[in-house]
């Protein structure tokens, strides 16, 4: 009983740890650099956003190859991978 409890409380707090983990805010250039999900969860993030954003868009919305061309330009001119989070900033940008 007592081992099958401390499993069900590790696969929690395992899954606890992966949403944070995929959180497209908290994702690194360094990250999306060798992370295919996790760039693809980036692009997407951005797209469902400017989708909720504009109900009736007065231009049309940037597919998802332009929104990678944004998180590719703004992880390529960043001076610190390891710390830039693209993700407001190509928002904003493509907004």
């Amino acid at each position: 009983m007592r081992r099958a409890a401390l499993g069900l409380l590790a696969a929690l707090v395992v899954t606890g740890c992966s949403a944070a983990y995929d959180d497209p805010t908290a994702m690194t250039c360094s990250r999306l650099s060798h992370d295919a999900r996790a760039r693809m969860l980036m692009i997407d993030a951005i797209d469902n956003r400017l989708h909720a954003r504009s109900m009736m868009p007065l231009r049309p919305l940037p597919t998802p190859r332009i929104i990678a061309a944004e998180v590719d330009r703004r992880c390529a001119s960043s001076r610190t991978p390891r710390r830039e989070h693209p993700y407001g900033g190509a928002l904003r940008a493509l907004s």
